[in-house]
C-alpha cells in the first residue's frame, strides 16, 4: 500500500482535486469537513464506509453546488466503475492465490512446521472459525 501511494499518490490527489472538478481552497475545506462528518456519523452508527468514497462524494457535492456541469461525469463514472469492479476482482484474485498457496506446498522450501504461519499470512480470516468452534482462535 505504501509503495502504491508513493508511486501513484500525486495522481490520485490530482484526479480528486483537479480533474473531477476544480476545487478552490474553500471548496476543499468544505469537502474535507463534509467527508469527516460523514465518517463520524457512519462510525457512530456502526456502518463500515470507505474514506475514499466519502471524500469523492464530498468533492462531487461541492462541485455540484458550484455548477452541476462543473463535474466531469466521465471521470466520476470511471471512478465508480473501478469501485464496483474492485471488490469482485480482489475476491477472485485472493481466492486464486489462496488455492495456489494451499495446493502448491512445493512453493515453500521450509518444513511443515512453518505451514501454520504461512496460513496465517495468506488467510487471516481462517483464524476465526465461524462453524463449530465459533469465537475460538485457530479453529
Amino acid at each position: 500500500i505504501a509503495a502504491g501511494t508513493y508511486v501513484g499518490g500525486w495522481r490520485i490527489v490530482k484526479t480528486m482535486g483537479m480533474k473531477i472538478t476544480k476545487l478552490k481552497p474553500v471548496g476543499g475545506f468544505a469537502a474535507e469537513t463534509a467527508g469527516a462528518m460523514t465518517l463520524f456519523a457512519a462510525t457512530h452508527a456502526g456502518i463500515p464506509v470507505s474514506t475514499t468514497h466519502t471524500i469523492t462524494g464530498s468533492i462531487v457535492g461541492v462541485g455540484m453546488i458550484t455548477k452541476f456541469s462543473a463535474i466531469k461525469w466521465g471521470i466520476a463514472s470511471r471512478i465508480a466503475w473501478a469501485w464496483f469492479l474492485t471488490i469482485p476482482a480482489a475476491g477472485l484474485i485472493s481466492a486464486y492465490r489462496r488455492e495456489n498457496f494451499l495446493i502448491s506446498q512445493s512453493f515453500y522450501p521450509c518444513s511443515d512446521a512453518i505451514q501454520p504461519c504461512i496460513n496465517i499470512l495468506v488467510t487471516p480470516v481462517d483464524l476465526f472459525d465461524i462453524g463449530n468452534n465459533a469465537g475460538t482462535v485457530g479453529g
